[in-house]
């Protein structure tokens, strides 16, 4: 995402928040997850008979921890407000320490001895929380420490913040807040950090839009203040990663005033030194001019009147010592003064990230023949970041300094590493020349041989791919994060939204498995549910794991979601605060359709109205926090519909020179109750009724639905050649195929791997583009040796969906193809799939449409003739009538051309063969269904 973060319309190189998530939510033992819920109805039993069960009403702070209060103090505070919603009771803070709730850092002198000794070394998060009937202890290191010892403690006694917002944090009625606990509490990942693209602020209105008019006039945002805070609830942290250093570098005034005097400091692109300024992006709002008189580029009056810009994505010339000593003694110019503050003594890691995108020189020879590696774009980075993390090293041994592996460069160097490097792979932008080609896994494998230590750069669910679709699989976090942990990956920032609904439940078990990545995820899960929605949690869990699983923006999913939150509704209504959240998701649910309506329409004049009115329903449930609000109308705005700006400018307060009115569209924003929203859920309801179809998700071992018995083709033996960008593949080998024959046109690199049902590669063979003139027919063939059983045949393309191969084997093998994307010059061949017994309707889904390629995709019943179809949502879904004695046998499909999305079949099988007399599917979907009316 940094290419699209660069050259897109805003930057986020000042927002380095690098936050993360929640809590090691049952790390104690005390309280496992199943068990939550029983534990809060006992305490609510207990009869207050001495002051003991609630620690004398008492908080003591020594000495030592009080120095420090920006960073407690807020912790402090939630401390008593939680504690005096729960028991009725008032916290005081006090000096007793015989009994109470105490906080102690190591560096007191009543730090109990054992526990300094436990805690040496761990770190500044690390605590230890120690109970009895009298009294509480949070031991730490570090303030960060106490912290987060107090929001484990909460926990403990049944607090939650499910999410941001003020529906979404749970807490219980207690009369015995004791706890009987002895435990160190360490984070299993050094950093656990995410943020919002584009931060909390809206590039269009700036701090002009906070929220509210309370906030406006002070610039802050409501969003940002409530989000921190529950970040820091979450025990969110650790050590911040990579952020770009390079536009900093360039852009501060000393520095640019050098590389004015020395061209010869940027990157030489084809024999040219990169250029310190270039044409402003928007001609004549520049920051810089020409001055004739001075031959040099100065600052516009007034300002952003000019025709240039600073170059602040350049690159710096690796080959040139005096270039990088440059950058280096800048870094540790920065690193000193931060070291001196008063929070020195926690920075423990330095970004040394070059400025974003591309732009490395390519005179590879002469920078190979300067020392720098072999030249390459990823070994002139990393040449400059090790020259960097020396010199950190020598000063600073505590210091590690961190880069990301990201787009050119995102091959690991020839050289090693420093020791005190820590890497940063982005899994979404490889380019390297050497690696592309990988799978994610054998590039982190590659990385493991050279990084001591690694972080990694993820991307969920941001708002400029995703615009707040809840499109991100929080069902397989503990899966993803182990992956890395395992893989001595130990640090995580991922890009993502703010948008409650979109990633809310995701955040949250993130930041649970970042604590304690041995937590049982299902038990997490089932909590957060039964925490957030009691009576109502059946309908709702159904309907976010649906999302999770595969979220579609079309009127059948709609439909069934209203049809979810309605029953949710209902189930609810004897519980406000359940009813409360129920209403939340309810708001981001109409979200959801708005949007949808909106993509759906197809007039120009309509489409604007209902931007209009999208626009508008995002601040209106600004304050739910389901949506990224200015992030979600940045985009609206800055992508087709620059007259929203106009329609929602706000006036700057707190200047006398603005007396703009607000725009006209603020006349119609307004909070909705909770009345409208049941309203809402009405309509949606009467507008999207429940689909005409079930989707169906098809499970089993792939079976033919004839038996298989191999005999050699007569003649030529090769099948249909199929085109691909992307694909993947299921493989049956019968008995008496003694090799599985296969060619692959040189029209890219491409590594063909076989594995097998276990997972094991058992063949891999790369296969090298040609220079001709019928490539696509210029093949690389290929006899693999396989036993016969089930394998998985992949194909990794290095030009990915850009690209395009032709891929054939032998006619009658059972090559089954499950997904594919293609281009629209090569659309698919037959393709054969299994209608099961019972069904009455065939859904398909198409993320992009139906008519991808321009033209109806041809659906054949059993006997040949077209099928009929019904297009809806704009092409995104087709749905074909089954006619009486159609179902239970084999269909066929043509011409289909997806070049961006794979297609679903939403209720058939989504396996596909090449010839009717080899079609495989899973074993379910040949169980008899009933035929309904």
């Amino acid at each position: 995402m940094k290419q699209i973060l660069r050259f897109s319309f805003f930057t986020f190189t000042h927002f380095t928040m690098f936050t993360c998530l929640f809590v090691g939510l049952f790390a104690s033992g005390i309280l496992p997850a199943n068990n939550l819920s029983n534990a809060r109805a006992a305490d609510k039993e207990v009869v207050v008979s001495h002051t003991n069960t609630i620690y004398g009403g008492k908080i003591i702070i020594t000495r030592e921890a009080s120095i420090n209060s920006l960073i407690l103090d807020p912790a402090v505070k939630d401390l008593q407000a939680y504690l005096q919603q729960m028991t009725g009771v008032d916290y005081t803070i006090s000096n007793d320490t015989s009994q109470g709730i105490i906080l102690i850092l190591t560096s007191s002198p009543d730090a109990p001895k054992d526990a300094v000794a436990q805690l040496k070394d761990k770190g500044l998060e690390a605590f230890i929380i120690r109970g009895d009937s009298s009294k509480l202890q949070i031991i730490a290191n570090d303030v960060r420490g106490l912290s987060h010892g107090i929001y484990f403690y909460l926990e403990q006694l049944g607090v939650r913040w499910l999410m941001a917002g003020a529906n979404w944090t749970v807490v219980p009625v207690r009369q015995n807040i004791t706890l009987t606990i002895n435990q160190c509490v360490t984070p299993d990942f050094f950093a656990r950090g995410y943020y919002g693209t584009g931060g909390f602020y809206s590039n269009a209105l700036g701090r002009n839009y906070t929220g509210s008019a309370e906030t406006r006039a002070k610039g802050i945002s409501e969003f940002e203040i409530e989000w921190t805070a529950w970040s820091r609830r979450m025990r969110n942290g650790g050590q911040s990663l990579g952020h770009a250093m390079g536009e900093a570098f360039i852009s501060d005034p000393k520095i640019t005033s050098i590389l004015k005097e020395h061209p010869e400091y940027l990157a030489k692109i084809d024999g040219k030194y990169t250029p310190l300024f270039c044409p402003a992006f928007h001609p004549g709002n520049g920051a810089y001019v020409w001055d004739q008189e001075k031959k040099d580029y100065v600052k516009a009056v007034p300002p952003g009147t000019g025709t240039h810009d600073l170059n602040v994505i350049a690159k710096l010339n690796a080959g040139n010592p005096d270039a990088v000593e440059l950058y280096a003694n800048w870094i540790m110019e920065r690193l000193r003064a931060a070291r001196k503050g008063p929070e020195g003594y926690a920075i423990q890691t330095i970004s040394v990230e070059p400025s974003d995108g591309t732009g490395e020189g390519n005179n590879y020879e002469e920078l190979k023949a300067q020392g720098v590696g072999d030249g390459s774009e990823s070994d002139q980075e990393f040449y400059i970041a090790n020259y960097c993390a020396r010199k950190v090293r020598a000063e600073f041994p505590d210091v590690s300094v961190v880069m990301l592996a990201y787009a050119q460069r995102s091959d690991p160097p020839t050289f090693d590493l420093e020791p005190n490097f820590i890497v940063q792979p982005a899994f979404a932008f490889r380019y390297g020349k050497k690696t592309a080609g990988l799978s994610n896994e054998e590039w982190i494998a590659a990385w493991k041989l050279k990084a001591r230590n690694m972080a990694i750069y993820d991307y969920w669910s941001i708002p400029d791919w995703s615009h707040d679709e809840p499109t991100f699989n929080y069902l397989d976090m503990a899966k993803n994060l182990r992956y890395f942990y395992n893989n001595n990956i130990k640090g995580i920032q991922a890009e993502s939204t703010f948008s409650g609904g979109a990633m809310g439940i995701g955040q949250y078990v993130a930041s649970h498995l970042m604590w304690d990545i041995n937590l049982d995820e299902k038990a997490l899960i089932d909590d957060w549910y039964e925490n957030a929605f009691g009576p109502a949690k059946k309908p709702m869990k159904r309907m976010l794991e649906r999302w999770a699983q595969g979220y579609r923006p079309i009127s059948s999913e709609l439909g069934v979601s209203y049809k979810d939150i309605y029953e949710a509704e209902q189930l609810a209504k004897k519980n406000p605060d359940v009813l409360n959240r129920v209403y939340d998701y309810a708001r981001y649910l109409h979200y959801l359709r708005l949007r949808n309506e909106f993509l759906n329409t197809t007039d120009a004049a309509e489409k604007t109205q209902k931007a209009s009115v999208l626009a508008e329903y995002i601040f209106d449930i600004n304050n739910s926090r389901m949506v990224h609000t200015t992030r979600a109308f940045d985009l609206l705005a800055f992508r087709g519909y620059p007259s929203l700006i106009k329609e929602f400018s706000l006036s700057k307060q707190g200047t006398s020179s603005d007396n703009l009115p607000d725009g006209p569209g603020w006349l119609r924003v307004h909070p909705l109750t909770n009345a409208e929203v049941s309203a809402l859920i009405t309509d949606g309801m009467k507008k999207y009724p429940l689909p005409d179809f079930e989707v169906k998700v098809f499970t089993g071992n792939l079976v033919p639905l004839q038996p298989i018995i191999w005999k050699a083709p007569s003649g030529d033996p090769w099948g249909v050649v199929m085109s691909a960008s992307s694909v993947t593949v299921d493989l049956q080998i019968p008995e008496g195929l003694a090799v599985f024959p296969l060619r692959v046109s040189r029209s890219e690199d491409n590594k063909i791997t076989v594995t097998d049902n276990a997972g094991r590669t058992i063949y891999i063979h790369n296969v090298t583009k040609s220079d001709a003139k019928d490539v696509m027919n210029d093949w690389d063939e290929m006899n693999i040796p396989l036993a016969p059983g089930h394998y998985h045949l992949n194909f990794a393309g290095k030009s990915g969906r850009l690209g395009l191969f032709n891929f054939q084997t032998w006619k009658d093998i059972p090559l089954i193809v499950r997904t594919f994307q293609n281009q629209k010059w090569s659309p698919s061949p037959r393709l054969y799939f299994y209608v099961p017994s019972g069904l009455h309707k065939i859904a398909i889904y198409f993320p992009g449409s139906y008519r991808a390629g321009g033209f109806e995709i041809p659906i054949y019943l059993p006997n040949g003739e077209r099928a009929k179809v019904e297009e809806r949502d704009n092409g995104k879904l087709v749905v074909v009538p089954v006619p009486e004695g159609t179902d239970g046998k084999v269909w066929s499909l043509e011409k289909l051309i997806q070049p961006y999305f794979n297609f679903e079949m939403l209720n058939v099988p989504q396996a596909f063969s090449l010839s009717p007399n080899v079609l495989m599917v899973p074993e379910d979907a040949l169980k008899q269904g009933l035929r309904k009316p």
